[in-house]
């Protein structure tokens, strides 16, 4: 048998070694035997992620028995990162580092953390993001038109003039609520857009047309922002944020476009209206609504993810939807929530739960549980039998009570104590893979 392994063709034996990422394990595999020590030219390659130019001027590769691997293998990087900064310290983690001169340079396509545009910009650039302290004033032709993606931090509080953006610009973020947002800021091109917090009022023609993801940070949404956004017949994500405000805001549902796939409410609003069939993920954990209301008998529904805040009662509503994933965050756990959806094939739940039916479905194949101990204390819950994967959040250092099934192969854990060892090591299992998650 030992033989037959030795014996593998360079072919399978470069398949085998490219499924190790580190290129250390990828030398000791070659020092597995004479014949693949020997052969290592013709099956090894090392893991370009993992390479960095600078090394091959700076002499930091010793070890000559693979020297010609590693060159050749440089050969094959197709991307470069390169550090720019004004005084001469070398940055590990990049391939290159220069100091501040080189800003004509043709090859570079993306560029982290500018602090200025005195020097101009590579021509060829497509990827901009500007540091946090940038705040310089922007004139017509500061961005060359190669420019697809550009990201201003909240440093930036000047404003944007018309036709200064690339007109092929594909993606932008701005932070600051100083920036204003006004008619032919923004070139057509623009599919993606992230604004900060904003009570201005929205003029006609100052959202793109072409708009597939829009993130929006206000306090209340104004009238006028709902038939700007109404018409944006290419919109499939939409994202509204409330800016740490006490106001509630109120969203009539049926004035969003119908191509929405994703709507995600991440703070308070008072929802009215049907929720369109066509959303696939939505997140109404904070937001206040009145179920029969916006999941109408009506209407069918299929969630790929709903995040919500259970109701306390029993309603019909909830079985009439279809979810595949179930975010579950029950910001009051001392009033029970009566019982989790049936048909659900993953369950993440948040914060405290209180159940007054302990029983989970079954269909449940993975399950998330944060701080399980409460909630097996004042439910008792039990794991389904046909849960595969769980994942286990909990910074507390106490035992939980929960029994794992012996369906589980699969079980991430965010932190481990002796009392956690325990509990794992006295469950009635099988062989189980444990991972951390940070």
């Amino acid at each position: 048998m030992t033989s037959v392994i030795v014996g593998f063709s360079h072919l399978l034996l470069s398949k085998i070694t490219g499924y190790l990422d580190d290129n250390v394990d990828r030398i000791c595999f070659s020092l597995v035997c004479k014949r693949w020590f020997h052969d290592r030219d013709s099956y090894l390659m090392f893991n370009t992620d993992e390479l960095k130019l600078k090394y091959s001027y700076c002499k930091r590769f010793y070890l000559r028995s693979y020297q010609s691997i590693y060159e050749k293998s440089l050969k094959q990087v197709k991307e470069s990162s390169l550090y720019i900064n004004e005084h001469d310290s070398i940055s590990a983690i990049h391939d290159y580092s220069f100091t501040i001169g080189i800003y004509q340079a043709t090859n570079i396509r993306k560029m982290i953390g500018c602090t200025t545009l005195e020097y101009g910009l590579p021509p060829n650039l497509t990827h901009l993001s500007f540091s946090q302290n940038f705040n310089e004033p922007l004139f017509q032709g500061c961005f060359p038109s190669s420019l697809k993606k550009i990201k201003f931090n909240l440093g930036f509080s000047q404003s944007i003039p018309p036709d200064v953006l690339p007109s092929q610009l594909e993606k932008l973020v701005i932070d600051n609520d100083q920036v204003t947002i006004e008619p032919g800021l923004f070139p057509s091109s623009l599919t993606i857009l992230k604004l900060p917090s904003t009570e201005h009022t929205l003029q006609p023609g100052s959202i793109p047309p072409n708009l597939e993801y829009l993130e929006i940070t206000i306090k209340t949404v104004p009238t006028t922002w709902i038939p700007a956004i109404r018409y944006l017949s290419n919109l499939t994500t939409l994202l509204f944020f409330n800016a740490r405000s006490s106001a509630v805001g109120n969203v009539d549902l049926s004035q969003l476009p119908p191509t929405l796939t994703t709507l995600r409410f991440h703070s308070v609003y008072n929802l009215t209206s049907a929720v369109h069939p066509s959303i696939k993920q939505l997140d109404i954990s904070f937001c206040n609504y009145d179920i029969n209301e916006i999941f109408p008998t009506s209407n069918k529904y299929h969630f790929h993810q709903l995040s919500t805040t259970l109701p306390h009662d029993n309603s019909k509503a909830w079985k009439r939807l279809k979810i595949d994933k179930l975010v579950v965050c029950s910001l009051s756990p001392q009033k029970p929530i009566h019982s989790i959806p049936k048909g659900i094939l993953t369950l993440d739940v948040r914060h405290r739960l209180n159940l007054k039916d302990p029983k989970l479905p079954n269909s449940i194949q993975k399950l998330k549980l944060t701080y399980p101990s409460y909630i097996t204390e004042t439910s008792n819950c039990s794991v389904p039998n046909n849960v595969r994967i769980m994942k286990i959040v909990d910074i507390l250092s106490k035992k939980p009570t929960l029994a794992i099934p012996k369906s589980v192969r699969t079980i991430y854990l965010s932190t481990m104590s002796n009392s956690k060892l325990d509990w794992l090591q006295n469950q009635k299992v099988g062989s189980i893979s444990l991972y951390y998650i940070w």
